[in-house]
């Protein structure tokens, strides 16, 4: 794990994903970082997400050694972000908004677009952060953490691909997310936001 600074000179321990696909269990690591101050591997949220998908994400091995098992988030995402959410401790309590059912449980449904995740979003901060979805342009998802605001309207991203980012806000909504390079500073892609946010309460 290392520190990383925001824009306002803000430090966050960041420590990114493990796998290509790994960016939900990875954000749920950031969650239990920033909520309860502890240290949890990204491992273990794959292996609870795994448990509830019904797949192994790991099994003891020989030696009593940790092995991967069938579950490969190499390969694929998940969409359960919220079954790595159940499994800290100590408990965290969240609400669910999305367009679509994020693996069961209570959903309030929200319009699709831009400015259906930002009165949500907005609300957030580092104690109460929300993991959300964004979609690339050209295709693909990506799980990040909204962790409330920055100076200058912006809000503060926790990106376990991209590291710290921000995002701004204008009248309310925020604008696409364009991550940047750390060091050159450039834009490596863009994204819209997604209506698939698990908040902290």
């Amino acid at each position: 794990m290392k520190y990383e600074r925001d824009i306002d000179g803000g430090w966050h321990a960041m420590e990114r994903q493990h796998r290509p696909n790994s960016c939900g269990p990875a954000s749920v690591k950031i969650v239990q970082k920033l909520v309860n101050d502890a240290d949890l591997g990204e491992q273990y949220v794959r292996m609870q997400i795994a448990a509830f998908e019904g797949n192994a994400d790991g099994n003891i091995g020989q030696g009593g050694l940790l092995v991967e098992g069938v579950r490969n988030f190499a390969a694929a995402g998940t969409w359960n972000v919220r079954a790595g959410l159940d499994a800290l401790r100590p408990a965290v309590s969240y609400a669910t908004y999305s367009s679509g059912d994020l693996a069961g449980g209570t959903v309030q449904a929200i319009a699709a677009g831009n400015a259906s995740s930002s009165p949500i979003l907005v609300q957030t901060s580092r104690r109460k952060p929300a993991i959300t979805e964004v979609r690339w342009v050209g295709g693909g998802a990506h799980w990040v953490v909204v962790a409330g605001p920055l100076s200058h309207g912006r809000l503060l991203v926790l990106d376990p691909w991209y590291g710290v980012q921000y995002v701004t806000v204008t009248g309310g909504i925020l604008q696409p997310y364009a991550p940047r390079n750390p060091v050159t500073r450039v834009v490596e892609a863009t994204a819209n936001w997604a209506p698939n946010v698990v908040i902290v309460t």
